[in-house]
Protein backbone atom coordinates (compact mmCIF):
# COMPACT_ATOMS: atom_id res chain seq x y z
CA UNK A 1 0.00 0.00 0.00
CA UNK A 2 1.37 3.42 -0.92
CA UNK A 3 1.46 6.19 1.69
CA UNK A 4 0.61 9.81 1.02
CA UNK A 5 3.58 12.20 1.15
CA UNK A 6 1.51 15.35 1.66
CA UNK A 7 4.16 18.06 1.41
CA UNK A 8 6.44 16.80 -1.37
CA UNK A 9 3.96 15.12 -3.69
CA UNK A 10 4.99 16.21 -7.20
CA UNK A 11 1.62 15.14 -8.53
CA UNK A 12 0.12 18.31 -7.01
CA UNK A 13 1.61 20.33 -9.88
CA UNK A 14 -0.13 18.10 -12.41
CA UNK A 15 -3.56 17.62 -10.81
CA UNK A 16 -4.19 21.22 -9.73
CA UNK A 17 -4.12 22.70 -13.28
CA UNK A 18 -6.14 19.77 -14.62
CA UNK A 19 -8.92 20.20 -12.07
CA UNK A 20 -8.91 23.97 -12.41
CA UNK A 21 -9.46 23.52 -16.13
CA UNK A 22 -12.27 21.00 -15.53
CA UNK A 23 -14.04 23.15 -12.93
CA UNK A 24 -13.86 26.38 -14.91
CA UNK A 25 -14.89 24.71 -18.16
CA UNK A 26 -17.99 23.33 -16.50
CA UNK A 27 -18.65 26.66 -14.75
CA UNK A 28 -18.45 28.69 -17.97
CA UNK A 29 -20.80 26.29 -19.78
CA UNK A 30 -23.23 26.26 -16.85
CA UNK A 31 -23.24 30.06 -16.56
CA UNK A 32 -23.79 30.57 -20.29
CA UNK A 33 -26.57 27.98 -20.36
CA UNK A 34 -28.63 29.09 -17.36
CA UNK A 35 -27.69 32.69 -16.51
CA UNK A 36 -26.90 34.47 -19.76
CA UNK A 37 -28.77 37.81 -20.00
CA UNK A 38 -29.75 37.62 -16.32
CA UNK A 39 -28.60 39.86 -13.45
CA UNK A 40 -26.83 36.85 -11.87
CA UNK A 41 -24.43 36.41 -14.78
CA UNK A 42 -21.58 38.73 -13.64
CA UNK A 43 -21.48 37.26 -10.12
CA UNK A 44 -21.09 33.56 -10.87
CA UNK A 45 -17.44 33.21 -11.87
CA UNK A 46 -16.02 35.81 -9.41
CA UNK A 47 -17.85 34.14 -6.53
CA UNK A 48 -16.62 30.70 -7.59
CA UNK A 49 -13.07 32.03 -7.92
CA UNK A 50 -13.14 33.44 -4.40
CA UNK A 51 -14.41 30.09 -3.15
CA UNK A 52 -11.50 28.26 -4.78
CA UNK A 53 -8.98 30.83 -3.53
CA UNK A 54 -10.35 30.37 -0.03
CA UNK A 55 -10.04 26.59 -0.24
CA UNK A 56 -6.43 26.73 -1.42
CA UNK A 57 -5.70 29.47 1.12
CA UNK A 58 -6.93 27.31 4.00
CA UNK A 59 -4.44 24.61 2.99
CA UNK A 60 -1.58 27.10 2.74
CA UNK A 61 -2.38 28.62 6.14
CA UNK A 62 -2.47 25.25 7.84
CA UNK A 63 0.64 24.03 6.04
CA UNK A 64 2.92 27.06 6.50
CA UNK A 65 1.47 28.92 9.50
CA UNK A 66 0.04 26.24 11.79
CA UNK A 67 2.18 23.47 10.19
CA UNK A 68 -0.70 21.01 10.75
CA UNK A 69 -4.44 21.01 11.29
CA UNK A 70 -7.69 19.15 10.95
CA UNK A 71 -7.98 19.88 7.21
CA UNK A 72 -4.76 17.91 6.62
CA UNK A 73 -5.84 15.24 9.07
CA UNK A 74 -9.14 14.77 7.22
CA UNK A 75 -7.44 14.38 3.86
CA UNK A 76 -4.60 12.22 5.16
CA UNK A 77 -7.10 9.76 6.63
CA UNK A 78 -9.23 9.85 3.47
CA UNK A 79 -6.14 9.16 1.36
CA UNK A 80 -5.32 6.10 3.42
CA UNK A 81 -8.86 4.78 3.08
CA UNK A 82 -8.64 5.38 -0.68
CA UNK A 83 -5.40 3.40 -0.74
CA UNK A 84 -7.02 0.60 1.27
CA UNK A 85 -9.92 0.51 -1.20
CA UNK A 86 -7.47 0.05 -4.05
CA UNK A 87 -5.46 -2.62 -2.25
CA UNK A 88 -8.29 -4.50 -0.53
CA UNK A 89 -11.79 -3.39 -1.41
CA UNK A 90 -13.40 -5.44 1.37
CA UNK A 91 -11.35 -3.74 4.10
CA UNK A 92 -11.92 -0.35 2.51
CA UNK A 93 -15.68 -0.87 2.24
CA UNK A 94 -15.80 -1.97 5.89
CA UNK A 95 -14.20 1.36 6.83
CA UNK A 96 -16.66 3.29 4.66
CA UNK A 97 -19.56 1.58 6.42
CA UNK A 98 -18.16 2.27 9.89
CA UNK A 99 -20.34 4.82 11.67
CA UNK A 100 -18.69 5.24 15.07
CA UNK A 101 -20.18 2.19 16.70
CA UNK A 102 -18.27 -0.21 18.89
CA UNK A 103 -15.47 -1.98 17.03
CA UNK A 104 -16.05 -5.55 15.95
CA UNK A 105 -13.30 -8.12 15.34
CA UNK A 106 -13.04 -7.17 11.68
CA UNK A 107 -12.50 -3.54 12.61
CA UNK A 108 -9.74 -4.46 15.04
CA UNK A 109 -7.98 -6.43 12.30
CA UNK A 110 -8.18 -3.51 9.87
CA UNK A 111 -6.85 -0.99 12.38
CA UNK A 112 -3.97 -3.24 13.43
CA UNK A 113 -3.13 -4.00 9.80
CA UNK A 114 -3.10 -0.49 8.39
CA UNK A 115 -2.16 1.42 11.54
CA UNK A 116 -2.96 5.06 10.77
CA UNK A 117 -6.62 5.89 10.19
CA UNK A 118 -7.69 9.09 11.94
CA UNK A 119 -10.92 10.11 13.67
CA UNK A 120 -12.24 6.58 14.19
CA UNK A 121 -13.41 7.61 17.66
CA UNK A 122 -15.14 10.76 16.40
CA UNK A 123 -18.08 9.77 14.15
CA UNK A 124 -18.79 13.39 13.10
CA UNK A 125 -15.23 14.02 11.92
CA UNK A 126 -14.94 10.53 10.43
CA UNK A 127 -17.99 11.25 8.28
CA UNK A 128 -16.05 14.17 6.76
CA UNK A 129 -13.15 11.78 6.18
CA UNK A 130 -15.45 9.39 4.30
CA UNK A 131 -16.77 12.25 2.15
CA UNK A 132 -13.19 13.15 1.23
CA UNK A 133 -12.42 9.65 -0.08
CA UNK A 134 -14.01 10.44 -3.46
CA UNK A 135 -11.92 13.62 -4.04
CA UNK A 136 -8.83 11.69 -2.92
CA UNK A 137 -9.50 9.02 -5.54
CA UNK A 138 -10.33 11.53 -8.29
CA UNK A 139 -7.16 13.55 -7.69
CA UNK A 140 -4.79 10.65 -6.95
CA UNK A 141 -4.27 11.98 -3.41
CA UNK A 142 -3.58 15.59 -4.40
CA UNK A 143 -4.66 17.76 -1.45
CA UNK A 144 -4.97 21.07 -3.29
CA UNK A 145 -6.77 19.54 -6.27
CA UNK A 146 -9.18 17.88 -3.83
CA UNK A 147 -9.64 21.22 -2.09
CA UNK A 148 -10.60 22.78 -5.44
CA UNK A 149 -13.21 20.06 -5.98
CA UNK A 150 -14.69 20.44 -2.49
CA UNK A 151 -14.79 24.24 -2.81
CA UNK A 152 -16.53 24.04 -6.20
CA UNK A 153 -19.10 21.50 -4.97
CA UNK A 154 -19.83 23.47 -1.78
CA UNK A 155 -20.32 26.57 -3.95
CA UNK A 156 -23.57 25.01 -5.21
CA UNK A 157 -25.31 25.50 -1.85
CA UNK A 158 -23.99 29.03 -1.40
CA UNK A 159 -25.20 29.97 -4.88
CA UNK A 160 -28.63 28.50 -4.10
CA UNK A 161 -28.84 30.69 -0.99
CA UNK A 162 -27.90 33.72 -3.09
CA UNK A 163 -30.68 32.89 -5.55
CA UNK A 164 -33.30 32.83 -2.78
CA UNK A 165 -32.46 36.31 -1.52
CA UNK A 166 -32.19 37.79 -5.02
CA UNK A 167 -35.53 36.29 -6.06
CA UNK A 168 -37.31 37.80 -3.07
CA UNK A 169 -35.47 41.17 -3.10
CA UNK A 170 -34.10 41.64 -6.66
CA UNK A 171 -33.14 45.28 -6.06
CA UNK A 172 -30.49 44.23 -3.49
CA UNK A 173 -28.50 41.82 -5.64
CA UNK A 174 -25.19 43.69 -5.15
CA UNK A 175 -25.63 43.85 -1.40
CA UNK A 176 -26.44 40.14 -1.23
CA UNK A 177 -23.35 39.32 -3.28
CA UNK A 178 -21.25 41.15 -0.69
CA UNK A 179 -22.99 39.42 2.22
CA UNK A 180 -22.81 35.89 0.82
CA UNK A 181 -19.71 35.78 -1.39
CA UNK A 182 -17.30 38.57 -0.47
CA UNK A 183 -17.04 38.55 3.33
CA UNK A 184 -13.46 37.31 3.97
CA UNK A 185 -14.19 34.89 6.82
CA UNK A 186 -17.07 33.30 4.89
CA UNK A 187 -15.24 32.62 1.62
CA UNK A 188 -12.02 31.65 3.46
CA UNK A 189 -13.13 29.44 6.35
CA UNK A 190 -16.22 28.45 4.39
CA UNK A 191 -14.08 26.77 1.71
CA UNK A 192 -11.71 23.85 1.43
CA UNK A 193 -11.57 20.56 3.30
CA UNK A 194 -13.30 21.46 6.55
CA UNK A 195 -16.67 20.80 8.18
CA UNK A 196 -18.01 24.32 7.73
CA UNK A 197 -18.02 24.49 3.90
CA UNK A 198 -20.05 21.28 3.81
CA UNK A 199 -22.60 22.34 6.42
CA UNK A 200 -23.21 25.87 5.09
CA UNK A 201 -23.64 24.49 1.57
CA UNK A 202 -26.15 21.94 2.88
CA UNK A 203 -28.03 24.73 4.68
CA UNK A 204 -28.31 26.69 1.45
CA UNK A 205 -29.63 23.66 -0.39
CA UNK A 206 -32.22 22.92 2.31
CA UNK A 207 -33.46 26.52 2.30
CA UNK A 208 -33.64 26.64 -1.51
CA UNK A 209 -35.41 23.27 -1.69
CA UNK A 210 -38.05 24.36 0.83
CA UNK A 211 -38.42 27.60 -1.12
CA UNK A 212 -38.89 25.70 -4.39
CA UNK A 213 -41.38 23.18 -2.98
CA UNK A 214 -43.66 25.37 -0.88
CA UNK A 215 -43.43 28.75 -2.63
CA UNK A 216 -42.35 28.22 -6.22
CA UNK A 217 -44.13 24.81 -6.39
CA UNK A 218 -41.57 23.29 -8.76
CA UNK A 219 -39.40 20.16 -8.95
CA UNK A 220 -40.96 18.73 -5.83
CA UNK A 221 -39.39 15.28 -6.09
CA UNK A 222 -35.83 16.46 -6.73
CA UNK A 223 -36.04 19.10 -4.03
CA UNK A 224 -37.37 16.58 -1.54
CA UNK A 225 -34.34 14.38 -2.24
CA UNK A 226 -32.12 17.44 -1.79
CA UNK A 227 -33.69 18.20 1.62
CA UNK A 228 -33.24 14.62 2.84
CA UNK A 229 -29.66 14.33 1.62
CA UNK A 230 -28.57 17.76 2.86
CA UNK A 231 -30.28 17.24 6.21
CA UNK A 232 -28.56 13.88 6.62
CA UNK A 233 -25.16 15.47 5.93
CA UNK A 234 -25.70 18.23 8.50
CA UNK A 235 -26.96 15.71 11.04
CA UNK A 236 -23.85 13.53 10.59
CA UNK A 237 -21.39 16.45 10.81
CA UNK A 238 -22.87 19.19 13.05
CA UNK A 239 -26.27 18.11 14.24
CA UNK A 240 -26.67 21.10 16.57
CA UNK A 241 -27.17 23.40 13.56
CA UNK A 242 -30.61 21.84 13.12
CA UNK A 243 -31.62 23.11 16.56
CA UNK A 244 -31.74 26.72 15.40
CA UNK A 245 -32.38 26.28 11.67
CA UNK A 246 -35.44 24.00 11.36
CA UNK A 247 -37.87 25.91 13.67
CA UNK A 248 -37.38 29.26 11.91
CA UNK A 249 -37.40 27.64 8.48
CA UNK A 250 -40.80 26.08 9.23
CA UNK A 251 -42.15 29.36 10.63
CA UNK A 252 -41.11 31.12 7.40
CA UNK A 253 -42.82 28.51 5.24
CA UNK A 254 -45.91 28.54 7.48
CA UNK A 255 -46.30 32.33 7.29
CA UNK A 256 -45.76 32.33 3.53
CA UNK A 257 -48.44 29.64 3.21
CA UNK A 258 -50.78 31.86 5.22
CA UNK A 259 -50.32 34.66 2.70
CA UNK A 260 -51.74 32.46 -0.06
CA UNK A 261 -55.14 32.49 1.67
CA UNK A 262 -57.26 35.27 0.14
CA UNK A 263 -60.03 35.48 2.72
CA UNK A 264 -58.90 37.98 5.35
CA UNK A 265 -60.77 36.47 8.31
CA UNK A 266 -59.59 32.93 7.57
CA UNK A 267 -56.04 34.18 7.13
CA UNK A 268 -56.25 35.98 10.47
CA UNK A 269 -57.54 32.87 12.24
CA UNK A 270 -55.05 30.50 10.63
CA UNK A 271 -51.99 32.70 11.22
CA UNK A 272 -51.37 31.66 14.86
CA UNK A 273 -52.28 28.06 14.04
CA UNK A 274 -49.71 27.89 11.24
CA UNK A 275 -47.04 29.40 13.48
CA UNK A 276 -47.95 26.94 16.21
CA UNK A 277 -47.77 23.91 13.95
CA UNK A 278 -44.54 25.13 12.39
CA UNK A 279 -43.01 25.47 15.84
CA UNK A 280 -44.49 22.10 16.86
CA UNK A 281 -42.91 20.29 13.92
CA UNK A 282 -39.64 22.06 14.70
CA UNK A 283 -39.93 20.76 18.26
CA UNK A 284 -40.50 17.23 16.94
CA UNK A 285 -37.38 17.53 14.75
CA UNK A 286 -35.32 18.68 17.74
CA UNK A 287 -36.75 15.87 19.85
CA UNK A 288 -35.86 13.31 17.18
CA UNK A 289 -32.34 14.76 17.10
CA UNK A 290 -32.09 14.37 20.87
CA UNK A 291 -33.19 10.74 20.71
CA UNK A 292 -30.39 9.95 18.25
CA UNK A 293 -27.77 12.04 20.08
CA UNK A 294 -28.25 12.26 23.84
CA UNK A 295 -26.09 15.39 24.09
CA UNK A 296 -28.75 17.43 22.30
CA UNK A 297 -31.84 16.02 23.93
CA UNK A 298 -34.16 18.57 25.49
CA UNK A 299 -33.18 17.39 28.97
CA UNK A 300 -29.41 17.27 28.39
CA UNK A 301 -28.85 20.22 26.07
CA UNK A 302 -28.45 22.82 28.82
CA UNK A 303 -25.96 20.69 30.73
CA UNK A 304 -24.10 19.96 27.47
CA UNK A 305 -23.74 23.70 26.80
CA UNK A 306 -22.22 24.27 30.24
CA UNK A 307 -19.80 21.35 29.93
CA UNK A 308 -18.66 22.35 26.43
CA UNK A 309 -18.09 25.92 27.56
CA UNK A 310 -16.01 24.83 30.57
CA UNK A 311 -14.01 22.36 28.49
CA UNK A 312 -13.10 24.86 25.79
CA UNK A 313 -11.83 27.30 28.42
CA UNK A 314 -9.24 24.84 29.72
CA UNK A 315 -5.64 25.98 29.35
CA UNK A 316 -4.48 22.81 27.56
CA UNK A 317 -6.11 24.09 24.36
CA UNK A 318 -3.53 26.88 24.11
CA UNK A 319 0.22 26.83 24.05
CA UNK A 320 0.57 29.94 26.21
CA UNK A 321 -2.10 28.92 28.72
CA UNK A 322 -4.41 31.71 27.55
CA UNK A 323 -4.37 31.74 23.75
CA UNK A 324 -7.41 33.23 22.10
CA UNK A 325 -9.88 32.29 24.82
CA UNK A 326 -12.72 34.51 25.99
CA UNK A 327 -14.97 34.24 28.98
CA UNK A 328 -18.59 35.37 29.11
CA UNK A 329 -18.92 34.33 32.74
CA UNK A 330 -20.35 31.29 34.47
CA UNK A 331 -23.99 30.30 34.05
CA UNK A 332 -26.25 27.63 35.47
CA UNK A 333 -27.54 24.76 33.30
CA UNK A 334 -31.03 26.24 33.29
CA UNK A 335 -32.99 28.13 30.67
CA UNK A 336 -32.86 31.29 32.79
CA UNK A 337 -29.11 30.91 33.26
CA UNK A 338 -28.52 30.60 29.54
CA UNK A 339 -30.82 33.48 28.59
CA UNK A 340 -29.01 35.74 31.04
CA UNK A 341 -25.94 35.38 28.79
CA UNK A 342 -27.83 35.95 25.54
CA UNK A 343 -26.79 39.60 24.88
CA UNK A 344 -23.07 39.07 25.46
CA UNK A 345 -23.12 35.71 23.63
CA UNK A 346 -24.76 37.19 20.53
CA UNK A 347 -22.46 40.23 20.53
CA UNK A 348 -19.43 37.96 20.96
CA UNK A 349 -20.40 35.71 18.08
CA UNK A 350 -21.21 38.52 15.64
CA UNK A 351 -18.68 41.24 16.50
CA UNK A 352 -15.73 39.78 18.42
CA UNK A 353 -12.76 39.67 18.57
CA UNK A 354 -12.40 43.44 18.68
CA UNK A 355 -9.05 45.14 17.88
CA UNK A 356 -7.91 45.29 21.52
CA UNK A 357 -8.43 41.50 21.84
CA UNK A 358 -6.05 40.56 19.01
CA UNK A 359 -3.25 38.14 19.96
CA UNK A 360 -2.10 36.74 16.61
CA UNK A 361 -2.23 37.65 12.90
CA UNK A 362 -5.25 35.46 12.15
CA UNK A 363 -7.22 37.15 14.93
CA UNK A 364 -6.16 40.56 13.54
CA UNK A 365 -7.83 39.80 10.20
CA UNK A 366 -10.96 38.64 11.97
CA UNK A 367 -10.98 41.76 14.16
CA UNK A 368 -10.80 44.04 11.11
CA UNK A 369 -13.76 42.28 9.55
CA UNK A 370 -15.77 42.38 12.80
CA UNK A 371 -15.04 46.07 13.25
CA UNK A 372 -16.27 46.73 9.72
CA UNK A 373 -19.50 44.78 10.38
CA UNK A 374 -20.06 46.59 13.68
CA UNK A 375 -19.54 50.01 12.07
CA UNK A 376 -21.85 49.00 9.24
CA UNK A 377 -24.59 48.12 11.73
CA UNK A 378 -24.12 51.41 13.60
CA UNK A 379 -24.18 53.50 10.41
CA UNK A 380 -27.19 51.66 9.03
CA UNK A 381 -29.35 51.99 12.11
CA UNK A 382 -28.07 55.04 13.96
CA UNK A 383 -31.42 56.81 13.39
CA UNK A 384 -33.71 53.78 13.54
CA UNK A 385 -35.53 52.76 16.70
CA UNK A 386 -36.15 49.18 17.70
CA UNK A 387 -39.91 49.54 17.29
CA UNK A 388 -39.53 50.39 13.60
CA UNK A 389 -37.20 47.41 13.14
CA UNK A 390 -39.70 45.17 14.92
CA UNK A 391 -42.55 46.25 12.63
CA UNK A 392 -40.38 45.72 9.55
CA UNK A 393 -39.44 42.21 10.65
CA UNK A 394 -43.02 41.32 11.59
CA UNK A 395 -44.24 42.22 8.08
CA UNK A 396 -41.78 39.88 6.36
CA UNK A 397 -41.78 36.11 7.09
CA UNK A 398 -38.42 35.77 5.33
CA UNK A 399 -36.87 38.38 7.61
CA UNK A 400 -38.21 36.49 10.62
CA UNK A 401 -36.45 33.39 9.32
CA UNK A 402 -33.16 35.12 8.49
CA UNK A 403 -32.82 37.12 11.69
CA UNK A 404 -34.32 34.43 13.91
CA UNK A 405 -31.97 31.72 12.72
CA UNK A 406 -28.81 33.85 12.58
CA UNK A 407 -29.30 35.38 16.03
CA UNK A 408 -30.27 32.10 17.71
CA UNK A 409 -27.30 30.34 16.12
CA UNK A 410 -24.99 33.18 17.14
CA UNK A 411 -26.32 32.80 20.68
CA UNK A 412 -25.46 29.08 20.67
CA UNK A 413 -21.92 29.39 19.34
CA UNK A 414 -21.12 32.52 21.35
CA UNK A 415 -22.24 30.75 24.49
CA UNK A 416 -20.22 27.57 24.00
CA UNK A 417 -17.23 28.25 21.70
CA UNK A 418 -14.85 29.41 24.42
CA UNK A 419 -12.12 30.84 22.17
CA UNK A 420 -11.93 33.09 19.14
CA UNK A 421 -10.08 30.52 17.04
CA UNK A 422 -13.09 28.23 17.16
CA UNK A 423 -15.60 31.07 17.02
CA UNK A 424 -14.41 32.53 13.71
CA UNK A 425 -15.20 29.18 12.06
CA UNK A 426 -18.25 28.11 14.05
CA UNK A 427 -20.21 31.27 13.29
CA UNK A 428 -19.82 30.97 9.50
CA UNK A 429 -23.26 29.35 8.94
CA UNK A 430 -24.97 32.41 10.48
CA UNK A 431 -23.03 35.30 8.89
CA UNK A 432 -24.58 35.33 5.37
CA UNK A 433 -28.13 35.19 6.80
CA UNK A 434 -27.38 37.96 9.30
CA UNK A 435 -25.73 40.30 6.80
CA UNK A 436 -28.47 39.81 4.21
CA UNK A 437 -31.09 40.59 6.86
CA UNK A 438 -29.24 43.81 7.70
CA UNK A 439 -29.25 44.94 4.08
CA UNK A 440 -32.97 44.18 3.79
CA UNK A 441 -33.79 46.15 6.94
CA UNK A 442 -31.68 49.07 5.76
CA UNK A 443 -33.41 49.12 2.37
CA UNK A 444 -36.82 49.15 4.07
CA UNK A 445 -35.72 52.05 6.30
CA UNK A 446 -34.38 54.05 3.33
CA UNK A 447 -37.57 53.42 1.34
CA UNK A 448 -39.81 54.53 4.22
CA UNK A 449 -37.61 57.56 4.92
CA UNK A 450 -37.80 58.71 1.30
CA UNK A 451 -41.56 58.34 1.37
CA UNK A 452 -41.85 60.45 4.53
CA UNK A 453 -39.60 63.15 3.03
CA UNK A 454 -41.70 63.29 -0.16
CA UNK A 455 -44.88 63.44 1.88
CA UNK A 456 -43.48 66.26 4.04
CA UNK A 457 -42.39 68.38 1.05
CA UNK A 458 -45.70 67.81 -0.71
CA UNK A 459 -47.57 69.05 2.36
CA UNK A 460 -45.31 72.13 2.57
CA UNK A 461 -45.81 72.88 -1.13
CA UNK A 462 -49.59 72.79 -0.75
CA UNK A 463 -49.40 75.15 2.23
CA UNK A 464 -47.27 77.63 0.25
CA UNK A 465 -49.70 77.55 -2.68
CA UNK A 466 -52.68 78.23 -0.41
CA UNK A 467 -50.83 81.11 1.30
CA UNK A 468 -49.91 82.98 -1.91
CA UNK A 469 -53.28 82.51 -3.66
CA UNK A 470 -55.11 85.82 -4.49
CA UNK A 471 -58.73 85.89 -3.37
CA UNK A 472 -60.43 88.06 -6.14
CA UNK A 473 -59.41 85.79 -9.01
CA UNK A 474 -61.48 82.69 -9.29
CA UNK A 475 -59.07 80.19 -10.67
CA UNK A 476 -60.02 76.55 -10.65
CA UNK A 477 -57.77 74.66 -8.31
CA UNK A 478 -56.63 71.25 -9.33
CA UNK A 479 -55.85 69.03 -6.39
CA UNK A 480 -52.26 67.97 -6.25
CA UNK A 481 -51.75 64.25 -6.74
CA UNK A 482 -51.15 62.23 -3.65
CA UNK A 483 -47.53 61.24 -3.08
CA UNK A 484 -46.84 57.67 -4.12
CA UNK A 485 -47.25 55.11 -1.39
CA UNK A 486 -44.18 53.11 -0.43
CA UNK A 487 -44.03 49.73 -2.09
CA UNK A 488 -45.03 46.89 0.22
CA UNK A 489 -42.58 44.38 1.57
CA UNK A 490 -41.97 41.96 -1.33
CA UNK A 491 -44.37 39.06 -1.38
CA UNK A 492 -44.46 36.10 -3.69
CA UNK A 493 -48.19 36.55 -4.15
CA UNK A 494 -47.97 40.05 -5.62
CA UNK A 495 -46.34 39.15 -8.92
CA UNK A 496 -43.01 40.77 -8.13
CA UNK A 497 -41.08 38.09 -10.00
CA UNK A 498 -41.82 35.76 -12.83
CA UNK A 499 -41.58 32.02 -12.59
CA UNK A 500 -39.40 32.06 -15.71
CA UNK A 501 -36.84 34.20 -13.90
CA UNK A 502 -36.04 31.38 -11.48
CA UNK A 503 -33.75 28.72 -12.86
Amino acid sequence: MFLLNFYTEDFEYVMVPIWLLIVYTFAVIFRSTFYKNTPYYPYFLPALTLKIIGGVGVGLIYQYYYTWGDTMHYFMSASHIAAILIENIEDGWHLIQYGGQRWDMEMWKIVSKYRYIGYLNDPHAFFVVKLMVIPALLTFNSYYAASIIVSAVSFVGIWALFRIYCTIYPALIKQFAIAIFYIPSVFFWGSGILKDPITISALGLIAYSFFSIFILRKRIFLNTISILLSGFIIYKIKSYIILSFIPFLLIWIGLETRDTIRHGLIRFILAPLLVFFSGFFGFLAIRALGQSDARFSIDNFLQTAVEVKKDLNQSYYYSDGVGSSYDIGEFDPTLTGMLSKAPISIFTALFRPLPHEVRNPIMALSAIENLFVLLLVVLMFRKVNLIAIGFAVARSPFLIFSLGYSISFAFMVGLTSGNFGNLVRYKIPAIPFFMCALYILHSIYVRDSEYMVRKKWEKRRQMMMSTHRTEPVAVPVVAAPEPPKPPPVPSFRQGEFKQSDVA
